[in-house]
Formats: structure tokens, C-alpha cells, sequence
């Protein structure tokens, strides 16, 4: 592993700020490295956190969790579903995708419903007698949730037809936003914030972070691993920024952290489970490999689009969830 965290190192200082660009993958042999490099440290990540992990630390299902074999498949039926339309029809896909229409309202509108679910939240918890904090987060995540919808319609300028102002003149878009000042930036954050919030937090806090005591006080805001089913297939919707090894990792990251949740499922005897976490890998698998090899682009950037989609429809799914907590809590 030191060997590979080693070349891997190397590479992104080798690369520089070229690691942070938004290009078409290149394929030359170098990519094929990092692509396999990163894999390779993916699956070490994932076996040894497995190895390493506290006998109680794997969650058994919690009073409020998801817990649906037939929902976890909903994530990964979208992103098929998005990745055959590609492969059928690029000019379809690409006007799904375009500004002000169908994926791009969804990923508002599914946050935006993350923000108003996450609202009735805080509204249940008020109710209780936890800890003034609680309200806090809660309130923090109503409001990230109501910036990052509006963020993506730009505060519904065009809907009303608003001139941009001189301030957001210098916008790579020139609408009014904040995102697109940095996008690039910006969409490795919202990228990576994904992954690391629904895919390698819960796999963390089920394979060894239960273990430290603070945790608990945050188990309630914690996805279950359901949530990490129906979030994971967001990292399997690339093209432009491929080459970028932080998009690789959390791919590779995920897959091989799926591949542990089948392998503890099977061997926890809950074998429909790990089928539905093998048909999700496969699915992401497949996906991902339309994307990247049906070149048949009208715009490069499509894939990226229903990404964002595909985090909006976490949101709205861990908010759904923390509902269902909140009102065992109340109970």
C-alpha cells in the first residue's frame, strides 16, 4: 500500500493544477496508471477497514433507518436509465441535460425538498428534549440545502427574466450565482462532499468510527447503509474531469466499499441484500463505462449534469431518512 499511496502522491504533485482540470480524458498510459492505481488503493482501503473494524461495529438495522432492498435499486436505475439514453440517443440525453430543463429542475427540485423535509425535521425535534444543538444542525443543513437548489437555478433569474447584475458580471456563466465564479472548484467540492457524506461516512462509522466516543452524539445524522446503496451510483457519472484523480477515487473508492457491504451481507447470511449491492456495482460499472467510451458528446459536460442530479436525489433520500430517526427519537 505504501508503494501505491507512494506513485499516487507522486502523480498529483506531478500534475499540479493540472490535476484539478476539467478535460477530456486522455487515455494515455499515465491515466491507465492512475487508474489503476487508485483502484488498487480502493480496494486496500476498503478490505483493511473491514479487517481492522470493531466486532460491534457493523450496524444491525436501526429503528428508522432505510431498510428497502427494492429502494436501494432506485439510485442505480436512474443512472442506468440516464447512461442508455446517452448510449441510444446522445442528442436526447444532451437536451435533458440543457439549462431549464428536466435534470437540471430535478436536481433543484429534489433539493429543494431536501431543505423543506429537513425543515419538518427541526420542526419534530423542537418537540423533544434534545439538545439545542440539534436545532443548529438541523437549521444549517435547511438552509445548505435551500442555497444549493436555488444555486442551481440561479435563484430562478431566468424564470423571472432578472437582468444579471454588475456584480456577478465577472460569472463564468453571467447569472446570478455564486458556484460558477469558481465552478471548477465548486464541482469538486459538491462531487467530493457527496461521496465522503453518503458513501464513506457510513461505511466508516459501520466498519470502526462507532468505536470512538464522540460519534455517538452524531449517530442520529449518520446515513444508514441503505442510504450509501441509493447514493452510491452518483460517482459513476463521468466523462469531462475523469482524468481528475479526485473523481477517480471516489469511483474506485466506492466500488470496492460496495463490493464489502455484498461480502458482509452474504456472509451475514442476508443474501437478497448482497445481490442488490452486486446488481448496483455492476450497474455503476456499466454506466460508467457508456460514459466514458460513448464519446458521442454534444456537449462534454452531460454526464456532470446528471450527477448533480444524482446528488440532489441523495438529499432528498438522507432528509427522508433522518424524518423516519427523528420521529423514533420523538417516540
Amino acid at each position: 500500500m505504501g508503494i501505491c499511496a507512494a506513485i499516487f502522491l507522486s502523480r498529483v504533485l506531478d500534475q499540479g493544477k493540472e490535476a484539478f482540470r476539467e478535460i477530456i480524458p486522455p487515455w494515455g498510459i499515465n491515466n491507465l496508471m492512475d487508474n489503476a492505481i487508485v483502484a488498487i488503493l480502493g480496494i486496500i482501503f476498503a478490505v483493511s477497514a473491514y479487517a481492522l473494524r470493531s466486532p460491534e461495529s457493523f450496524r444491525t438495522i436501526q429503528a428508522g433507518n432505510i431498510h428497502s432492498n427494492k429502494a436501494a435499486l432506485l439510485g442505480a436505475s436512474l443512472l442506468l436509465a440516464a447512461a442508455l439514453t446517452h448510449f441510444i440517443s446522445p442528442t436526447f440525453f444532451n437536451w435533458l441535460t440543457l439549462e431549464d430543463y428536466l435534470v437540471e429542475w430535478s436536481s433543484a427540485l429534489t433539493l429543494l425538498a431536501a431543505s423543506l423535509v429537513t425543515f419538518l425535521c427541526l420542526l419534530n425535534i423542537r418537540k423533544t428534549n434534545a439538545a439545542k444543538w440539534h436545532q443548529l444542525i438541523l437549521l444549517g443543513m435547511v438552509g445548505a440545502f435551500f442555497v444549493m437548489g436555488m444555486e442551481e437555478i440561479s435563484w430562478m433569474q431566468r424564470v423571472f427574466g432578472v437582468e444579471t447584475p454588475e456584480l456577478f458580471a465577472d460569472n463564468n456563466q453571467k447569472e446570478m450565482n455564486l458556484h460558477n465564479f469558481a465552478s471548477r472548484y465548486f464541482n469538486l467540492m459538491l462531487y467530493m462532499g457527496g461521496f465522503t457524506a453518503f458513501v464513506l461516512l457510513p461505511f466508516a462509522y459501520d466498519m470502526k468510527l462507532k468505536t470512538l466516543g464522540f460519534i455517538r452524539y452524531f449517530d442520529l445524522y449518520i446515513p444508514g447503509r441503505y442510504v450509501a446503496y441509493m447514493a452510491a451510483p452518483l460517482v459513476a457519472s463521468n466523462y469531462i474531469g475523469w482524468s481528475l484523480i479526485p473523481i477517480q477515487l471516489h469511483t474506485y473508492f466506492t466500488l470496492a466499499i460496495l463490493g464489502v457491504y455484498a461480502y458482509i451481507a452474504r456472509k451475514e447470511s442476508r443474501k437478497d441484500e448482497a445481490l442488490i449491492v452486486w446488481l448496483i456495482v455492476l450497474a455503476c460499472i456499466l454506466s460508467q463505462t457508456i460514459f466514458l467510451f460513448n464519446t458521442d458528446y454534444i456537449r462534454a459536460q452531460a454526464p456532470m449534469e446528471f450527477k448533480e442530479f444524482l446528488i440532489g436525489f441523495s438529499c432528498l433520500v438522507y432528509a427522508y431518512e433522518l424524518k423516519k430517526k427523528i420521529k423514533v427519537y420523538n417516540g
